[in-house]
């Protein structure tokens, strides 16, 4: 499949007019739609209740995990300096 040179475009403009375009642009536009909706829907499925966080209990395991990584990071750093 060979890929459209821009003056074909051009051309194409001229002679079918900006419909075809249009009509492109409104399909596009449609299908983003429907497949949001659709992730959307996937996510509710199958999110059960007893995966469903609270946004203070996720806030408090992130934190917990960012002190946990930045402990480590420390450990290594400070392991780092002693051995120069």
């Amino acid at each position: 499949m060979s890929y459209p040179y821009p003056e074909d475009r051009t051309r194409q403009k001229r002679t079918k007019g900006e419909q075809p375009y249009k009509d492109a642009r409104e399909t596009m536009r449609e299908s983003k739609v429907r497949q949001t909706a659709q992730e959307e829907e996937y996510g509710e499925e199958h999110l059960s209740p007893r995966n469903r966080v609270s946004d203070e209990a996720r806030k408090r395991r992130l934190e917990a995990e960012m002190q946990d990584e930045l402990q480590h990071v420390g450990e290594q750093v400070s392991e780092g300096d002693g051995s120069s």
